[in-house]
């Protein structure tokens, strides 16, 4: 406020002198402040004196002052209600539909007097006032309109009074004018109780929100290495990305990241990058959170972070985790789950190789069981299927995925189920039944697998078989792997070396085994199942050349190697017909191969062969066999074997003088002796001069000259007897 001083001038004009009438002073006080400036503070004392001065037509001067006029200032109430909008700007004044509004307005002192301030009215042209407020240095106080007195606001200064405007159901694109009226305190002010309107505008526009890089509304989006469901070995690390966008107008404010990740899964702190850059985020225990601030509209933004896989994690083992994204003026979002199952999936391989072989050129289809025709499948392809083929035909790497819609996979429905049928040149074909069972929220889905051509599947997460039904639980664009078998994973052939034989004839079987997979197998049994009437002759049996006896238990014969390669196998051994057996009778003899897979137990590789003898009539009745053999024991070790070598020419002898000589090979034969006790001895007059007898006088050592034989007449068993010699060096 600015004094205004007036100078009076008094003149007399005639006798040439002259009066002057100065340091007269009037004041008027505005009672309104001009902008910028403060009014007169109330009870200021203003004081002001005139003084004259005459100057005599002589040059004399004489000087006069007037007594003193004093004035107080008088109190003056006054205030200003702002903003003052008449126009809504877009730019300026958007706001989020469907979300409160908070206006801002200021009460400004314009008179010269401390006072206080009651809000009179406030109203709004759609929607409704949610609520009003001071805002004061102790924070937010509450407003009863026509009640509550704002606190004291000095000359010159101000108070801000906060409106809420809940807008819920007012369309996106109206414009809202807010109003409010303020009343001043007129006690003691020479102007009495004052008013003022103050009006704010709002632009509703689409709400702030967190949405997926779809575009609005579309769920925030969540992966891990890339993909929604990932299957990682344990004692790995696997990344999540979180993306997401504000595609409405309006600033996201206060916005905060969140996560929990699954226990068992190790959170990597230091790993947490927001755009590509590290980010400070907090953590605690398994929790995770970001603060993001102000999130701009229009612009992508990924958060990533990283975790360990526990290396002792059983396989097939899943986690499933979301995030969640909130900010002061959006409603929270829940991000799409990210899925991590321990193991490899969705992989092709041949079933014997323990995942090590994968599969290319295999057709897999996805086929509605009702119709036996292939699924059209909806979902967007990615990855190894962009094109969502179906059927689709695998690479090199064995894998292979199907993208299917929310309905296809019994999202909206009740639980689904298809048939997946394999094909592969070289393998047996498969169909398995899966059942697709949504989990709660719709997200992902847990699959149930049965083999329905008695073949064993995968196990979760692995490629170890199981010969039952295999459950995957949490998952999403996983159906598991599937094992393929060759249609010959082992081979076995026997034969024997006559197919027409007589009563005391000796056979002489042979069983050709080997692996046709492409790793080696395990444990392998090799079991032959002699018919009645044909014995195996003892000390025959023989693998790859060298003696192996089986175990024999009744007719059955087994032998057990540690191992199966991709070498061709060979066992030998003999057996003798018994006599008795009616003419024209067919004896077919039966084998069975056993291979265990590596890694599966209770899974085994088969394979089958048989070789059959027609009787005839011979010339023997009721006797039975001795066979047997003469050899040099070069290796020692009192059994033939390879590398010993037979003795020809050499004369055993039955305990009643019956003979005979030792083939080119050292065998021998007395096709028909009486059932019961002989003996056997070697004619050592006979040894060529290379060999000598041992000495020993057991008759059941390979050694003796003598030995003991049971010529039993049971019809599964015959005397093969050996006589070892010492090699003469």
């Amino acid at each position: 406020m600015k004094d205004r001083t007036f100078r009076f001038l008094a003149s007399r004009r005639g006798t040439g002198s002259r009066w002057v009438l100065s340091g007269l002073t009037a004041v008027a006080v505005l009672t309104a402040a001009t902008c910028g400036e403060a009014a007169t503070p109330a009870g200021t004392l203003i004081e002001n004196t005139a003084s004259a001065t005459y100057a005599s037509a002589s040059g004399q001067n004489f000087t006069t002052v007037s007594n003193t006029v004093t004035a107080t200032v008088s109190a003056v109430g006054a205030l200003s209600v702002g903003p003052k909008e008449t126009v809504c700007d877009p730019a300026t004044d958007a706001a989020a539909a469907g979300v409160p509004v908070t206006k801002q307005f200021t009460i400004a002192n314009a008179g010269n007097t401390p006072s206080t301030y009651t809000i009179a009215a406030a109203q709004t042209s759609a929607g409704k006032i949610a609520g009003i407020a001071f805002i004061t240095p102790a924070g937010a106080q509450p407003v009863m309109i026509g009640v509550t007195s704002s606190p004291v606001v000095a000359p010159g200064q101000s108070v801000g009074v906060q409106v809420i405007v809940d807008v819920t159901g007012v369309p996106v694109g109206s414009h809202v004018t807010v109003t409010l009226t303020a009343r001043s305190g007129g006690n003691g002010t020479a102007t009495g109780a004052q008013s003022d309107t103050g009006s704010a505008c709002i632009v509703l526009v689409p709400g702030a929100s967190f949405s997926g890089p779809g575009g609005v509304g579309t769920p925030v989006n969540k992966t891990v290495n890339g993909v929604r469901f990932v299957a990682a070995p344990g004692g790995g690390s696997v990344t999540y990305a979180v993306t997401f966008e504000d595609f409405s107008a309006v600033a996201l404010h206060n916005a905060v990241f969140s996560d929990t990740v699954p226990a068992g899964l190790v959170m990597e702190p230091a790993s947490v990058k927001l755009d590509g850059a590290a980010a400070a985020a907090s953590v605690n225990g398994q929790g995770i959170k970001l603060l993001l601030g102000t999130v701009a509209p229009g612009v992508a933004h990924v958060v990533n972070f990283s975790v360990g896989v526990p290396s002792g994690a059983a396989l097939g083992t899943s986690y499933v985790n979301v995030a969640t994204l909130s900010a002061d003026n959006a409603p929270a979002a829940t991000s799409l789950p990210a899925a991590l199952s321990v193991g490899v999936g969705n992989i092709i391989y041949d079933g014997y190789s323990g995942g090590a072989a994968p599969v290319a050129n295999a057709t897999i289809a996805l086929v509605d069981p009702r119709t036996g025709k292939p699924l059209v499948l909806t979902g967007s392809g990615t990855g190894v299927n962009p094109n969502n083929a179906n059927p689709f035909v695998t690479s090199s790497s064995g894998a292979y995925a199907f993208a299917l819609s929310a309905n296809q996979l019994g999202m909206t429905s009740a639980p689904v189920t298809y048939d997946v049928l394999v094909s592969a040149p070289g393998f047996t074909n498969r169909r398995i039944a899966i059942t697709l069972t949504p989990r709660a929220g719709g997200l992902l889905y847990d699959v149930s697998a049965k083999a329905l051509d008695g073949q064993p599947l995968a196990v979760a997460g692995g490629f170890t078989l199981a010969g039952g039904p295999v459950s995957l639980d949490d998952v999403f664009g996983l159906f598991g792997n599937i094992p393929l078998f060759s249609t010959r994973a082992v081979t076995l052939v026997k034969s024997v070396d006559r197919p027409i034989a007589a009563g005391g004839d000796r056979l002489v079987w042979t069983l050709q085994y080997s692996n046709a997979t492409v790793t080696p197998l395990g444990s392998t049994s090799i079991v032959d199942t002699l018919p009645r009437g044909i014995a195996y002759a003892p000390g025959s049996g023989r693998l790859d050349g060298v003696r192996l006896e089986p175990t024999v238990s009744g007719s059955r014969l087994s032998w057990t190697v540690p191992a199966l390669d991709r070498q061709q196998h060979e066992i030998v051994f003999a057996s003798v017909l018994s006599p008795g057996i009616a003419e024209g009778t067919v004896l077919t003899n039966g084998a069975t191969i056993a291979a265990a897979i590596p890694g599966s137990p209770g899974v085994s590789a088969n394979a089958t062969a048989s070789a059959a003898v027609r009787v005839i009539a011979g010339v023997f009745s009721d006797c039975a066999p001795i066979t047997g053999r003469v050899y040099a024991d070069l290796q020692g070790s009192s059994y033939f074997e390879r590398g010993d070598l037979g003795v020809p020419s050499v004369r055993v002898y039955l305990e009643g003088g019956e003979s005979v000589a030792t083939d080119a090979f050292g065998r021998f034969s007395f096709p028909c002796v009486r059932p019961g006790m002989h003996v056997l001895r070697l004619d050592t007059t006979t040894l060529p001069a290379t060999v000598r007898a041992y000495g020993e006088r057991g008759y059941d050592s390979e050694r003796s000259v003598r030995r003991l034989v049971h010529g039993l007449f049971d019809g599964t068993t015959i005397q093969d007897v050996n006589f070892a010699l010492e090699p003469v060096r």
